[in-house]
């Protein structure tokens, strides 16, 4: 029985997401279900990109993922060109795991080595509640037979997003915040492999209010409670973390707004 996992802003507080796990369960009542990620009314795509780049490594070939975002998927819709048929859903299969999602962008997000099938399935009205009333009967359905070809048909035709690339501009790194953790801790999109291209000598400064970061550290204790640091995350992505605090609470004015597009400046020297 493979395992299913579920990124999702639906809320414990809310009946939505019990009734997801009990329609998984009376149809795979061996099923294992994890809480890859849910609750985070401030998930957006590319934060459940991250989520999933980062989980699949941990799961077995074979696994289930289902990825049901609403809140910032509509706003990052309305930002776009594109407007995808809210009652359309695809399968991406990929290292041999296969995620489930609406055609919203996401799956054009997870690099080239994929296969993308369009879902089929009979009643409109299940796509009122997909995530309850559609996902689960497609993810029995690979359970059973781990062959994507009985679900739908291959396309190359669904909405698409850019992830966004961190650049050199002059002798600065410039980067931004793809992903937020539930300690404050800020995500770039700055992977170990461009940092060291652009910064081949490990001469660099990040100026922050109050603070200056010149060197990466290797642990969150490394530094004193309270002050800021940089260190590759086991993912192999920068984070800027502030020991102890919410680096995104102090870090990010309020004036911002949403800190979805949180930028770093890191000076070459």
């Amino acid at each position: 029985m493979p395992q299913i996992s579920l990124i999702t802003d639906l809320l414990t507080r809310d009946p939505f997401l019990g009734m997801v796990k009990s329609k998984l369960y009376a149809l795979l009542p061996q099923a294992q279900v994890i809480d890859l990620s849910m609750g985070d009314t401030e998930l957006d795509l590319i934060s459940a990109v991250y989520i999933l780049k980062t989980g699949l490594t941990c799961f077995p070939p074979g696994s289930i993922h289902l990825v049901a975002l609403q809140n910032n998927t509509d706003r990052q819709i309305l930002q776009h060109e594109w407007a995808p048929d809210a009652k359309r859903f695809l399968l991406c299969e990929t290292a041999s795991q296969f995620i489930i999602t609406p055609d919203n962008g996401l799956v054009s997000l997870l690099g080239e080595d994929v296969r993308i099938y369009n879902l089929f399935y009979d009643n409109p009205e299940h796509s009122k509640f997909y995530l309850r009333d559609l996902f689960p009967h497609f993810a029995a359905a690979l359970s059973t037979s781990q062959n994507a070809d009985l679900l739908g048909v291959l396309t190359t035709s669904y909405a698409r997003l850019t992830w966004p690339q961190p650049f050199v501009q002059g002798n600065v790194l410039k980067g931004q915040k793809i992903y937020e953790d539930a300690f404050g801790n800020l995500v770039t999109n700055i992977t170990k492999d461009m940092f060291m291209q652009a910064c081949p000598k490990g001469r660099f400064e990040v100026i922050l209010p109050g603070a200056i970061i010149t060197q990466l550290h290797a642990y969150y204790y490394d530094v004193d409670l309270g002050q800021p640091l940089l260190l590759f995350n086991t993912a192999g992505y920068l984070e800027l973390a502030i020991r102890g605090q919410s680096a995104a609470a102090l870090l990010i004015p309020r004036s911002m707004g949403s800190n979805r597009f949180f930028q770093i400046h890191i000076h070459l020297l």
